[in-house]
């Protein structure tokens, strides 16, 4: 999948002089106004999250009542919601809070329990004891992100 050509990458925070810029840049674009409100809205981004989940279900053998799963970079739970059905608990974690206010609306308008289904800022990408509570996870997952990992 093409990367959005507005989503700050490495080589253009180079350019800017930020070298370790790139979490910085990343959370000041989704947390633009309309970014995040909008970004399930994008065309073939709900079919693209389905084939994920599916590709995700193939390689790792979920259990509906055990598999507690973190869904890094989670965005708005597109990848989230598809794998929920298959999942004891999900935690999405993510460096934008306009994302994850949008996460958490979603999941609240559905009527799920933020027990099953939730998602958290973590500013830094690295563990985060106040808001993950020392939670272990059976699998995390990473669909769309491959911009925070070095």
């Amino acid at each position: 999948m093409a990367e959005h050509p507005a989503i700050p990458n490495q080589e253009h925070c180079n350019r800017h002089g930020r070298t370790n810029g790139v979490e910085e840049a990343n959370k000041q674009f989704f947390n633009s106004a309309g970014i995040a409100e909008h970004f399930s809205e994008h065309p073939g981004a709900v079919e693209c999250a389905r084939r994920l989940a599916a590709a995700m279900l193939k390689v790792y053998p979920f259990a509906e009542e055990e598999s507690v799963v973190m869904d890094f970079a989670c965005g708005t739970g597109l990848i989230s919601r598809e794998l929920a059905p298959h999942a004891k608990s999900i935690v999405g974690v993510d460096i934008s809070q306009n994302m994850v206010d949008m996460y958490n609306l979603s999941v609240h308008n559905q009527g799920i329990s933020p027990d099953e289904m939730r998602a958290v800022c973590i500013s830094a990408i690295k563990e985060d004891e106040e808001h993950l509570q020392g939670m272990t996870f059976d699998v995390i997952v990473v669909s769309r992100g491959r911009h925070v990992l070095r």
